[in-house]
């Protein structure tokens, strides 16, 4: 919900939020739009303008590796390889979304690594770090597009996919028009729900005969309501995970 009115970072802790948003975008009557949650009995809200610091750098001194699935090290150039994992990634630790860390962005990494993508084209819509389509370009697949709606995340996934050698990769900055007139054998969107919804014609149309769609960026209790979007456009449920209750659905294109 606070997504959809314009907060861009948040932190999870215990029985907390932390929800960020450029101060000029900010206006307290933005939150009224909520009030029928932030009114709940238990729950409280405050704000505050925060300082100019260095993000970036803030970032990079909480920025740890990860490891995927026992196949897949994340690091940053600042940390040590670590020979024993079949695939290392290195990601400029900027603040576009996408480390691993996160357990939407660990689940499609999963899903990605445990498929034979061999020949496969692949389109990551919300692409961030880059992440996803780095991956799935080590592992194998034919062709790997990306787009973001942010220059900067942009950016940093043109860095990364340099920093990777991730051969066969374009990326583009746009939305949902870049993935019109494609046909990709799987799409992948690590977005918000709402997005979602609002896209998942255009992600049906675009897909070929038989691919797969992931999406993730819900949670569990958005299951019937993105299933439900799927199927009113021809997509098929196959798979489901959940965790922390993050949620990760797979839908398949019918071959005819």
């Amino acid at each position: 919900m606070l997504a959809e009115i314009g907060y861009e970072g948040f932190q999870d802790g215990d029985r907390f939020l932390l929800a960020y948003m450029p101060a000029a975008s900010f206006s307290e009557s933005s939150l009224r739009k909520l009030d029928g949650f932030l009114n709940t009995e238990g729950v409280k809200y405050e704000y505050r303008i925060l300082e100019e610091r260095n993000w970036n750098r803030e970032w990079e001194k909480n920025f740890q590796p990860v490891v995927i699935g026992n196949k897949c090290l994340v690091r940053a150039p600042f940390h040590r390889t670590q020979s024993k994992y079949p695939m290392e990634i290195v990601i400029e630790p900027k603040m576009a979304f996408g480390t691993g860390h996160h357990p939407t962005t660990e689940m499609i990494a999963g899903y990605l690594l445990n498929r034979n993508l061999q020949g496969t084209s692949i389109f990551d819509m919300g692409c961030g770090s880059g992440i996803l389509g780095i991956i799935a370009a080590k592992a194998g697949a034919e062709m790997v597009e990306m787009a973001d709606t942010d220059p900067n995340a942009v950016a940093s996934a043109l860095e990364n996919v340099s920093k990777n050698k991730a051969g066969n990769t374009r990326v583009y900055h746009g939305g949902i028009e870049v993935l019109r007139g494609k046909k990709p054998d799987i799409i992948t969107a690590n977005i918000t729900r709402a997005v979602l919804l609002e896209h998942m014609k255009d992600y049906s149309k675009a897909l070929a005969r038989g691919g797969s769609l992931v999406i993730s960026g819900i949670i569990s209790s958005d299951c019937s309501t993105m299933i439900a979007s799927g199927g009113s456009h021809g997509l098929k449920l196959v798979n489901k995970i959940c965790r922390e209750d993050w949620l990760m659905l797979e839908f398949c294109k019918p071959q005819y």
